[in-house]
């Protein structure tokens, strides 16, 4: 739990932010051929993002969209299904219950009594087997 919370915090840095910023637009307007900027990048506990100032432009370069703050929430499980055996596993059979829906990794693990950092490593490892 200890290097989670340490990524957390250094991704709470504004500088780290700031950075993380610059190398997220300019990867995306390589894939996009397009002027993309964007103002900060926090990343919330597991499951939230929030991207402030977004300005992207078309190709022609008319500005296409502004957006003052982007909030995303995502799920594992509705991202990947295939994760659900990883919580089950470990004594987190109340994955359907909508209770659960609202709570981060960190939560229902400090609920279960679960390592977190073992749970994010067996779930990092079956993401990227996945890639290969």
């Amino acid at each position: 739990m200890g290097l989670y919370i340490g990524t957390i915090l250094l991704l709470n840095i504004p500088s780290v932010q700031r950075q993380m910023s610059v190398f997220v637009a300019n990867e995306l307007a390589s894939i996009l051929d397009s002027k993309i900027s964007i103002g900060r990048i926090n990343i919330g506990l597991l499951n939230r993002i929030i991207i402030d100032d977004l300005l992207l432009d078309d190709q022609s370069s008319k500005e296409m969209l502004k957006v003052t703050r982007l909030s995303a929430k995502f799920d594992i499980l509705d991202m990947d299904q295939t994760t659900a055996p990883y919580f089950m596993e470990i004594g987190m059979h109340c994955l359907g219950c909508p209770a659960s829906r609202g709570e981060t990794i960190a939560e229902a693990c400090e609920v279960h009594g679960v390592d977190c950092d073992e749970l994010l490593e067996k779930l990092n490892a079956h993401l990227a087997s996945k890639k290969a």
